[in-house]
């Protein structure tokens, strides 16, 4: 199920846990998105769509989620993740921005800009690919790079 990365050297990475799925998730700011690993079913209706890695790597996209996530902010944080065939669960700059949270690498934590409240994570050595939602290596991936407001969604503000 899981993707290898052989040309991305390990680096050190944040993770938090999540407590409702009992895992911990990979804080990835440099990811366009964030995922989850999908289930044995989603994987047998077959994909619907790709993201690529910072390498060009194709990601099988196998559905959307809508999720209540417990980082332990005191808040629930809801989102829509992909579910890929990535084994790793990532949060990603969506989510990050979202729901105004900071990361600050040299005290392994994650901030709630809005509460203040801080939680604690780990510090692990993992081989971390950056995910985007465009192939890196197609030419007209070149010409997207020059207007990137294209390729972002368009959000309704409050």
């Amino acid at each position: 199920m899981a993707t290898a990365f052989p040309d991305i050297q390990p680096t050190r990475r944040l993770f938090v846990h999540e407590k409702n799925s009992k895992q911990d998730f990979l804080v990835d700011n440099g990811a366009y998105c964030s995922s989850v690993p999908a289930t044995a079913e989603e994987v047998k209706k077959g994909p619907i769509n790709y993201l690529y890695a910072a390498n060009s790597s194709p990601i099988r996209v196998y559905g959307e989620r809508l999720m209540v996530f417990d980082f332990g902010f005191r808040r629930a944080m809801e989102a829509v993740v992909y579910a890929t065939e990535l084994e790793q669960p990532i949060m990603g700059a969506d989510f990050l921005i979202k729901h105004k949270l900071s990361v600050n690498l040299y005290k392994k934590e994650l901030k709630d800009e809005e509460t203040k409240i801080k939680v604690k994570g780990t510090i692990k050595m993992v081989p971390a690919p950056q995910i985007t939602t465009l192939d890196l290596s197609d030419s007209v991936t070149e010409i997207l790079k020059k207007f990137p407001g294209i390729t972002l969604a368009t959000t309704v503000r409050k």
